[in-house]
């Protein structure tokens, strides 16, 4: 009874009694669900398939891993077959399927032949959802290649972070941290990758906190006798020591504090709709406050005044080290005027460079968010904020376009006295912060379609960071010491911890009981 094989069985009946436990959740409440998927690469280099369910349980809204499941073929066809597999012992009403959240790639996104389309046939109602956490990451990784100036600073942000992981050249990093700030932990610089959705705002935060450090250590290595060593820490020194890349890290530093709270926020898996559209206007208001020059106290003048303090105590007074031959006028517009630079960047040689270099960053930021975050084919989020008060209209015709997708019907009456009623409680003091207080005060026997809309419109998923959540759970069970792990161990072990709340509740009985249903035979070596 202690061989991997029993154990195996084990841990499949709880992990079985575990998803019957989820189907009566969302089937005993005749709930709408969402579908939420996501695919990842073990160490191992096995392909996995995370599936995650959206629904409204007890009035809060829950996001449950029902599968992880190994799939050899990446297609969508092989992925869209394998999430129906995945969800066909739960025994969903098609029909209650209210959305898809996946990511941006062509196999999942694709309005042909992608994941979101296959399943669309099954599931004819569903609308799929970008991941919200997913797009803001894209903005950011757009941003950071916007001009040739702020490709170079991420450049060279990562050519300091791989200096300094040279094993002599770490240890002396810390001991110069100790050196100059003996109070302090020591921190370690952070690579900026397009896939680690906070590391270029850690990557950014950490060497604006360590430039003293930074500066010290390359200094010492630029006299170094190792040749290599001396020419790489030269070459850094040679970057860094400048106003433009102090400037763009303070500059970065400020942007990504902004976007640090929606990146955080938009992992939230209870994270509605409403929420996710007052989390990026929230953004883009606060980058058009930082575009706005006309205070005398604006933001850019802040971000100059601290880079001119940093500069000053640092004793930098280099501008920029970028160099390149002015090319000549073509010929076809040399009889114009021309008012913008050709050819190879500018190099930046004082304060009115710098704020052409800020408001090139936030106009590209500010283009971003609004090209990704424009999305509203069926009229969901204009309904969504109908429906919330104190500023809700509640008009029917924002309401209609998702009332008829979803097949739902509101009648006047129904619409008039709830409206009338939301309206008396924000007279009378009460407060909604959110749609789901709104839907605890529409009581589903009396306001029907008023009651399903709104369990639609915080039921439709915004992020897939529950299923990245179960690839991190993954991770802390598949160490180096339990790399021979199978894949059905692997899986069963992950959806077990990663829903641990349900997990610590199952009836060890129970457990045994669907463990005694599976035939077996004793095995004699």
């Amino acid at each position: 009874m202690l061989s991997p094989e029993v154990q195996n069985d084990l841990l499949e009946a709880a992990a079985t009694l575990l998803l019957r436990n989820i189907k009566s959740e969302i089937n005993n409440n005749s709930a709408f669900y969402a579908i939420i998927a996501d695919e990842y690469k073990d160490q191992a280099k096995r392909e996995l398939l995370a599936v995650c369910i959206r629904y409204i349980h007890n009035g809060i809204i829950t996001e449950r891993a029902v599968g992880f499941v190994a799939i050899e073929d990446m297609s969508a066809t092989a992925i869209s077959r394998k999430i129906l597999e995945v969800i066909e012992p739960l025994q969903l009403d098609p029909s209650l399927c209210v959305g898809f959240s996946f990511d941006g790639a062509a196999v999942m996104s694709g309005n042909k032949g992608g994941v979101q389309a296959i399943l669309k046939e099954t599931f004819p109602r569903a609308v799929y959802i970008h991941c919200n956490s997913h797009r803001l990451n894209l903005v950011l990784a757009t941003v950071s290649k916007s001009s040739v100036h702020v490709s170079t600073f991420f450049e060279t942000l990562n050519s300091l972070h791989s200096f300094m992981t040279g094993s002599s050249r770490h240890a002396r990093f810390l001991e110069m941290q100790k050196e100059l700030n003996p109070t302090r932990q020591s921190l370690e610089l952070e690579r900026s990758t397009d896939v680690r959705w906070s590391s270029k705002s850690g990557s950014v935060k950490k060497v604006l906190t360590l430039l003293d450090a930074v500066l010290e250590v390359l200094s010492e290595y630029g006299d170094s006798a190792n040749s290599q060593t001396r020419l790489e820490a030269q070459s850094l020194a040679h970057q860094i020591e400048t106003k433009k890349f102090i400037f763009l890290l303070v500059t970065f530093a400020k942007l990504f504090d902004i976007t640090d709270f929606a990146t955080k926020g938009l992992q939230s898996p209870t994270l509605s709709i409403v929420d996710c559209i007052d989390l990026i206007e929230s953004v883009k208001e606060s980058f058009i406050g930082l575009r706005d020059h006309s205070q005398p106290q604006n933001e850019f003048g802040k971000v100059l005044s601290l880079t001119d303090d940093l500069t000053k105590k640092h004793e930098i007074t280099l501008w920029d080290v970028t160099t390149g031959r002015a090319r000549r006028v073509p010929a076809r517009i040399s009889e114009s005027i021309v008012m913008s630079a050709i050819g190879n960047r500018q190099a930046v040689r004082n304060d009115e460079d710098l704020k052409l270099l800020w408001d090139e960053i936030l106009d590209r930021q500010l283009a971003e968010l609004a090209s990704r975050f424009q999305d509203d084919q069926y009229g969901i989020m204009k309904a969504a904020a109908a429906c919330r008060p104190p500023t809700g209209t509640f008009e029917k015709a924002l309401l209609h376009p998702p009332c008829q997708h979803y097949g739902i019907v509101i009648g006047d009456a129904e619409l008039s006295v709830f409206a009338q009623q939301i309206k008396r409680k924000v007279t009378a003091g009460i407060t909604f912060p959110s749609l789901m207080e709104v839907l605890d005060s529409c009581p589903q026997d009396i306001f029907p379609g008023v009651n399903a809309l709104l369990r639609v419109i915080l039921t439709l998923a915004t992020t897939s960071c529950t299923a990245e959540r179960i690839f991190s759970t993954t991770g802390r069970i598949h160490t180096r010491l339990r790399s021979s792990m199978g894949t059905s161990r692997l899986c069963h072990l992950t959806l077990l911890c990663h829903e641990r709340e349900l997990t610590e509740r199952l009836d060890p009985d129970e457990i045994l009981k669907i463990f005694c249903e599976k035939p077996r035979r004793l095995r004699f070596v």
